[in-house]
């Protein structure tokens, strides 16, 4: 048996558009208790299903990435940054969820590059601390 979850904690900031209608839409992301929140959620994962040898996989996670959605580049990759670190540090596989054009679109599958080159530096460096 395993855990596979979505996370797009806080969904203000990851998936509300511009134009949605249930919420205001947050354009930046990381205060110390926006990472807090972020850390908390893993900690848990960490005390409910890793420690009693229970595999967790995050089977999605992304923040969108359109212009028109006018998200902050910064805030976006340590969003990023902050997720995919807290599941590696709880023994997580975090998957990035890439829809290759438009809301999320983070891998070319071209040329199998990172469209943007910052988020695949991002990710090597979080890879040389594994």
């Amino acid at each position: 048996m395993l855990i596979s979850i979505h996370y797009y904690s806080p969904a203000e900031f990851t998936i509300a558009e511009h134009d949605c209608g249930w919420c205001e839409p947050r354009r930046s992301w990381g205060s110390e208790s926006d990472i807090a929140a972020v850390r908390g959620d893993f900690q848990r994962l960490r005390e409910n299903f890793v420690s009693r040898g229970i595999p967790v996989v995050i089977g999605e996670y992304g923040v969108l990435t359109e212009p028109v959605d006018r998200k902050d580049h910064a805030s976006n990759l340590r969003w990023l940054e902050t997720v995919a670190g807290s599941a590696l540090e709880i023994g997580a596989c975090p998957i990035l969820w890439d829809t290759s054009v438009k809301e999320m679109r983070f891998l070319d599958r071209m040329t199998g590059r990172f469209v943007d080159s910052a988020v695949g530096d991002m990710y090597r460096r979080l890879m040389e601390g594994v």
